[in-house]
């Protein structure tokens, strides 16, 4: 405690022992001159670490520990399932889709041969493709399938003039480029 507050007779943690019976009342600081606390050095004993540490601070150290612990050992305890192989009876079958316009194209996939078809929705279908369609080797996700064209005598007048044409292929969705007139289009397949 300040030398000047005891010569006042000033007590900050008892104000009863402020006001002493026949001695002159000294008026107390103004509250920004006075301490809320004395520092725990002045009041004779060392500070605590304890006391100095948030006690948010411990809980927060085990959650974290938790967190760390989790990214590390449940990746071991659950590993991913291998991709698996690319199976041909999974794409084989009736797809349909458009390329963001009016347009609208089915595709049937029937062994390792693809068959695409310009449809107007009115049952009036033209034939747009007709290649191979060799089944993706491999696991992964996504794979380009490149495709010979294999289209019929006779005149198509709205089939690609294209000798091949590249397919990306994925479990759910066929995408491939259509040009018609000069301008390119992609368009993406998904299973009926």
């Amino acid at each position: 405690m300040p030398a000047e507050w005891q010569k006042q007779g000033y007590h900050p943690y008892h104000p009863e022992q402020n006001i002493q019976p026949g001695a002159p009342v000294a008026a107390p600081l103004p509250r920004a001159q006075r301490p809320d606390r004395e520092p725990a050095a002045q009041q004779g004993r060392a500070p605590s670490p304890a006391r100095s540490l948030p006690r948010w601070l411990p809980l927060a150290l085990c959650a974290l520990a938790v967190v760390i612990l989790g990214i590390i050992f449940i990746p071991r305890l659950f590993p991913a399932a291998a991709p698996q192989p690319w199976d041909a009876a999974a794409l084989q079958g009736a797809w349909i889709g458009n390329d963001g316009q009016a347009d609208i194209m089915t595709a049937q996939i029937t062994g390792s041969q693809i068959t695409i078809q310009w449809d107007d929705g009115q049952g009036t279908v033209s034939l747009y493709w007709q290649g191979s369609f060799p089944v993706p080797a491999g696991a992964e996700k996504e794979k380009t399938v490149t495709s010979a064209a294999q289209l019929p005598e006779g005149v198509h007048l709205l089939a690609s003039q294209d000798a091949q044409k590249s397919f990306t292929v994925t479990r759910d969705r066929i995408t491939f480029s259509v040009t018609v007139m000069g301008v390119t289009r992609r368009v993406t397949l998904r299973r009926v």
